[in-house]
């Protein structure tokens, strides 16, 4: 016999599996040990305890008053990407779902006012470890 013998299941799911230990000698003898069963608890990843990287920028740099701002939020995550959300001044604007490692998510303000808007990004990855980025801020000036 030779030892140690390791084998990984993957896509378990929860519950109880059941397994048996076969072991077959050099010389072809075959031995079954009977079952073993494991409990499976969570089914969730261990390793990925991070969230995801969020830069968030604007464009144009300096806007004016009538004309429209980009909002956008660069997202990377080992893992994958569930969702990134876009705030502009304390609201919602848009939503983007993912199910890559890179993602883009971009939406628009029109119209803007002489004055201060800030926005932000909020991004979750698909073991729900979350990260939002810092608050920043745009300057409309007149056009």
């Amino acid at each position: 016999y030779s030892s140690p013998c390791t084998y990984v299941y993957k896509d378990a799911s929860q519950g109880t599996l059941e397994y048996k230990i076969v072991r077959t000698a050099t010389n072809g003898s075959v031995s079954e040990e009977g079952s073993y069963y494991l409990d499976v608890a969570s089914t969730s990843q261990t390793g990925d305890t991070l969230g995801p990287k969020v830069t968030v920028f604007h464009s144009p740099q300096n806007p004016k008053a009538g004309q429209t701002v980009s909002i956008q939020a660069l997202v990377n995550d080992i893992s994958g990407i569930e969702r990134v959300e876009l705030y502009a001044n304390g609201e919602i604007i848009k939503t983007c779902p993912q199910q890559v490692k890179i993602s883009q998510c971009q939406a628009s303000i029109s119209n803007l006012v002489v004055g201060q808007g800030t926005y932000y990004a909020y991004a979750v990855d698909i073991y729900g470890n979350e990260t939002t980025s810092p608050t920043l801020t745009y300057t409309v000036a007149v056009s």
